[in-house]
């Protein structure tokens, strides 16, 4: 039995084997046009992603952080009477630090310095204006703005699709300028594209404090860019 096992196992791999080869030379064969698609698809922005913070300082740690909590809870409730939701605002991360003097010739401790960081979705991008002003007006500072889009596979399967037509075009200029036909595809590779679908805008939370005035921020740092989202492929071809 262990015999006729083995024997059988050696005749599957030299099948194997021979298939294998098989193709290989008829890969070997094979005349083939190799070309690299381009596609790009411009997409308007629809949501905008806002950066915030609060930074309070305090002679001790709790006075610094209560005085944090307090101005990152006016931000909140700011934000939400404009109409965003829970959902909307995340605050992500907070820091707690103590701030030092060295005049002395030594690190004194002079007191403590709290941080939060929230970042803020809107939908309606033409109330961002109303959002910053809400947030600055609350007290917060504004690390930046930055724009992108929500469905970002409809938009980069769109280009793929370009890129292959662009792959398909470069084929067929190739092959009638070499007098030949080309039969088809015989692979297609995707081609590693970073896409950030993200269109930044920064702003200067200091100068947007000053701006602010009234409460009211400078809105000439609202403008975005449209997003270019790219895709590339790389097909081969047989004639």
């Amino acid at each position: 039995m262990k015999k006729h096992m083995k024997v059988l196992c050696a005749s599957v791999v030299a099948a194997g084997l021979i298939i294998g080869g098989a193709v290989m030379t008829m890969a070997a064969d094979m005349k083939t046009i190799t070309t690299t698609g381009q596609g790009v698809v411009t997409v308007e922005p629809d949501v905008c992603y806002m950066n915030l913070f609060a930074r309070t300082r305090g002679k001790t740690a709790q006075e610094a952080k209560s005085e944090n909590d307090r101005k990152v809870d006016a931000v909140v409730k700011a934000l939400k009477a404009k109409g965003l939701k829970d959902e909307d605002i995340i605050s992500d991360s907070m820091s707690l630090y103590p701030t030092y003097n060295y005049e002395k010739g030594y690190e004194e401790i002079t007191g403590y310095e709290a941080y939060q960081n929230m970042n803020v979705t809107v939908k309606t991008l033409d109330t961002v204006g109303d959002f910053v002003d809400a947030a600055v007006g609350a007290g917060a500072n504004i690390n930046g703005l930055s724009y992108s889009v929500l469905e970002k596979e409809a938009a980069y399967i769109e280009a793929l699709g370009s890129a292959v037509k662009n792959a398909n075009i470069k084929a067929d200029g190739i092959a009638k300028a070499m007098g030949i036909t080309v039969k088809g595809p015989v692979s297609v590779v995707e081609g590693a594209t970073y896409n950030g679908f993200v269109s930044y805008k920064s702003l200067e939370a200091e100068e947007a404090a000053m701006d602010a005035g009234n409460g009211m921020a400078s809105r000439s740092y609202l403008s975005y860019d449209n997003i270019e989202i790219s895709a590339t492929v790389t097909i081969v071809y047989e004639y």
